[in-house]
């Protein structure tokens, strides 16, 4: 890169100085580091966080210590981009007191005009405290950031459920609003409800989620809630959620349909069943070749082959519908 006078990139320089401090080659680390401080007039700190993490690493406190003093006394290195690598360092290696010195720093030097602290910022915090176990001091610095930035609530909320504080969760759910916060977000609420077993909340929230976060549901996420929901025995309380996803757009996804029908079938629910294929040849979504198994044996033993056999094959609505292989799915093309 140099050879072709490319100016020299810090970042470049860092993710080799951290190749060969990760392969135990500190002398060409070091080799590195003393070059790009004569090629780059002015390079950011995270170089020098790379050897700071390493000192920590290798049980050299102090060492690491002298090195991050030495870096704060450079002002043009401490861009928000390096004091945020910082913050997650002190607070990965439990130096709590550093990590809030810098904080309040950045914190009183913020204005209109100087974005000194974001969201990612207040987010390393407060997820460096959740992993410390301080619970109180990640609140603390959640509540200085006060409503306006929507990311360090959905960061928030997520870190408290996978922490089993579904209390904290709920009301912190609550103030930012069902329609704010990110699919992310109601992902890790109904993980933890069902960890808890507190299924009806899970369905509750699975509910909403459809409301305002479909396009996130058009895949596996969905089949994976399906399939928890069958497993707890909310077998029937699949099938409004289905339906009202296959009225919108994107449509869910074959597997989705497989999972839910498949459960239905098990079930011996096989009017829920058919309703259920039923809207999926409407939407022209595909069949799985098990669910179409599965289907045809089940109402087979029932007596109600020729139902479902008519079911996946004849005209709708005065339109053939063709079965095609594809993709290991039998399309139905209209």
């Amino acid at each position: 890169m140099l050879n072709k006078e490319h100016g020299a990139d810090s970042l470049v320089y860092n993710n080799l100085i951290k190749g060969f401090i990760n392969l135990g080659n500190l002398d060409k680390a070091n080799e590195l580091f003393d070059e790009i401080k004569k090629r780059c007039c002015v390079y950011g700190g995270s170089v020098d966080a790379t050897f700071i993490d390493w000192f920590f690493k290798q049980g050299r406190e102090k060492e690491a210590m002298e090195s991050y003093k030495s870096l704060l006394d450079q002002p043009s290195k401490m861009t928000l981009d390096t004091c945020n690598v910082l913050l997650e360092l002190l607070l990965k290696h439990n130096r709590k007191t550093e990590a809030w010195a810098l904080f309040h720093q950045m914190w009183k030097i913020r204005s209109p005009y100087v974005s000194a602290v974001t969201s990612d910022t207040f987010n390393i915090m407060v997820n460096g405290f959740f992993r410390l176990g301080n619970i109180s001091e990640a609140f603390d610095v959640f509540k200085l950031n006060g409503l306006n930035r929507l990311a360090t609530y959905n960061n928030i909320i997520t870190r408290c459920c996978e922490h089993g504080m579904l209390e904290d969760a709920e009301k912190l759910f609550a103030e930012v609003g069902a329609k704010w916060v990110s699919p992310d977000v109601y992902r890790a609420l109904i993980d933890a409800y069902f960890k808890q077993e507190r299924i009806e909340d899970a369905l509750q929230t699975f509910n909403k989620m459809v409301d305002v976060s479909l396009s996130e549901l058009a895949g596996e996420p969905a089949t994976s809630l399906f399939g928890e929901l069958i497993k707890y025995g909310k077998v029937a309380e699949t099938v409004p959620i289905l339906t009202k996803m296959g009225r919108r757009n994107p449509k869910p996804d074959p597997t989705i349909y497989e999972v839910v029908v498949m459960g239905l079938c098990n079930n011996a629910l096989l009017d829920e069943a058919r309703d259920i294929v039923g809207q999926q040849m409407r939407y022209g979504v595909g069949v799985t070749p098990a669910l179409r198994d599965c289907v045809l044996d089940t109402f087979g033993r029932a007596g109600r082959n020729e139902e479902i056999e008519r079911l996946l094959e004849i005209e709708r609505h005065g339109f053939v519908q063709l079965e095609v292989k594809y993709n290991n799915y039998i399309k139905l093309q209209i």
